[in-house]
């Protein structure tokens, strides 16, 4: 019967419920200030820029961002320019990123 209750339990979380735990607050807009202390800006690994090098906005072809606690780790700090009234933000470190524009 645990058993059954725990599948219950995991079957009624929802998405919002799993990214709160995790400390994830998608943002749909390029951050000109920094988080709060304790949080950081994060995106992915999609090219964050356009061919015309303007800085996409998240939604844009795959490209997303978020903030999360600082002590998430597979983070890297990341120099592709993507909010440059940003003083630093970071990507995933998991997968390698398009060279070309995050490194």
């Amino acid at each position: 019967m645990e058993i059954a209750a725990l599948s219950v339990d995991v079957l009624s979380m929802t998405k919002s419920d799993t990214i709160q735990k995790a400390g994830t607050c998608y943002i749909p807009y390029i951050p000109r200030t920094m988080p709060p202390t304790g949080r950081i800006v994060v995106h992915n690994h999609v090219r964050s820029t356009a061919e015309d090098g303007t800085s996409l906005v998240p939604g844009m072809n795959g490209f997303r961002a978020w903030t999360e606690r600082a002590d998430t780790p597979n983070r890297v700090v990341c120099n592709c320019k993507w909010a440059p009234d940003l003083k630093e933000h970071y990507r995933v470190d998991k997968f390698g990123c398009y060279s070309g524009n995050l490194s």
